[in-house]
């Protein structure tokens, strides 16, 4: 395996604790800033792939390049909602790392539930159809099945797991990069949302608890 390909392979966990981190350290600080701090990650990952990618076609880079954007968009707006939530940012970097980590993990953690879903008496098309899906989040096998056409549920770390003795449609970069940048926006309005209903609720809690503060003394 290349350097690109290791590159590629490692840039999820790059884009998405690096993204997650980022923004946890310019909390408080002017949104523009805290953009350009989570761009700058991802544009250290993409500098990176772009010089080792001299052994790779421009299109492998270009894939890669674009799928990890839709990854960042996806960590920043879900870090960002959990910042609208109320919660700290430690606790907002945690919860966008599980997020990435799950997301990395699926074929860990769904090939044995497959597996009881087969015993269990599951058609076997919902079960191939779940593989799919569990294939379509998971950023790493995207990578290999879609970019590099290599499936990794053969290679000898995920064999063990059953999932290449299921038939199931290889996942597509594009449609997982567009997935990735939707559910980062839609986190990213529902932050927007939120955080203008708490502010609208503090106004109206500061209003009327001002009036009944103002009044004529007894």
């Amino acid at each position: 395996m290349n350097v690109f390909r290791t590159l590629a392979y490692l840039a999820p966990l790059a884009v998405g604790f690096g993204v997650a981190a980022a923004l946890a350290l310019t909390r408080g600080r002017p949104v523009r800033r805290r953009l350009v701090a989570a761009l700058c990650v991802l544009g250290v990952v993409v500098a990176a792939l772009g010089l080792a990618a001299f052994a790779e076609s421009a299109g492998a880079f270009m894939a890669v390049s674009m799928l990890m954007a839709g990854f960042a968009l996806l960590t920043a707006g879900f870090f960002l909602f959990c910042e609208a939530c109320g919660l700290p940012a430690g606790a907002c970097q945690v919860a966008a790392g599980l997020v990435v980590a799950g997301l990395l993990g699926t074929a860990f953690l769904f090939g044995p539930v497959l597996r009881q879903a087969e015993e269990s008496g599951m058609p076997m098309e919902d079960i191939s159809r779940r593989i799919t899906r569990t294939l379509e989040v998971n950023p790493f096998m995207v990578t290999g099945c879609s970019v590099f056409g290599r499936d990794p549920t053969h290679w000898r770390t995920f064999y063990p797991l059953g999932l290449a003795d299921y038939p199931s449609a290889p996942p597509r970069w594009r449609a997982s990069a567009a997935g990735y940048a939707l559910a980062g926006f839609a986190f990213f309005a529902g932050a927007v949302l939120l955080a203008a209903l708490r502010r609208g609720v503090g106004a109206c809690r500061r209003r009327w608890g001002g009036g009944r503060a103002v009044g004529p003394s007894p």
